[in-house]
């Protein structure tokens, strides 16, 4: 990793309560310049929130975005 860059890898499913599972469909890695991944943070909550939901799918299991169950955004600069 460099200064001015950021790199997501080890793409898994997790739940906190069972070991992970690789999704082996995702890349090795994906990495972003500092400055636009900040950008695209700031972004990503109404994004996803527009992402459609198959109720069915989801049958008896209540759905809830992370910013549902408390998580937020950083406050700090990236």
């Amino acid at each position: 990793m460099q200064d001015d860059t950021i790199t997501w890898s080890d793409f898994a499913w997790d739940n906190g309560c069972e070991p992970t599972d690789p999704i082996s469909e995702a890349p090795n890695s994906v990495t972003f310049r500092r400055t636009n991944y900040a950008a695209e943070l700031m972004t990503a909550e109404k994004r996803v929130a527009a992402f459609p939901f198959d109720q069915l799918a989801h049958e008896g299991r209540k759905f809830l975005w992370p910013w549902q169950w408390g998580w937020r955004f950083p406050t700090d600069d990236i």
